[in-house]
């Protein structure tokens, strides 16, 4: 099975620019699709499973800046460069009402921007 047939909630195709918070480090990474229940990312650092960091990015056309908790699911090395998925761990209710709204307006694509 892939990591994808294990996902509870649709994805949406993205390119997002993000900040990772870990203790009393902070790096970018780059979001590539976004659902109620998590993402994946790229980045430039491998990050070890059951991870928890704190994400923070804001959604097009939204001013408002989100800072969610998510623990890391995997991490694999793509060529010079480290993908991941990630899980959002007890968000704040008024930031998935956020997403979740963002979403319903956003058109699906299969491919990552």
């Amino acid at each position: 099975m892939t990591d994808e047939s294990f996902r509870k909630d649709e994805r949406v195709a993205v390119s997002l620019d993000c900040l990772v918070h870990r203790n009393h480090e902070n790096f970018p990474c780059h979001i590539l699709d976004l659902g109620l229940g998590g993402l994946s990312a790229e980045l430039d650092r491998k990050l070890e499973a059951s991870q928890i960091l704190e994400l923070e990015f804001s959604l097009p056309g939204s001013e408002l800046s989100l800072r969610l908790p998510a623990r890391v699911q995997w991490c694999r090395r793509r060529d010079e460069r480290w993908h991941v998925g990630m899980a959002f761990v007890d968000p704040p209710g008024r930031s998935l009402v956020h997403i979740a709204e963002w979403l319903a307006r956003t058109p699906r694509t299969t491919e990552h921007p």
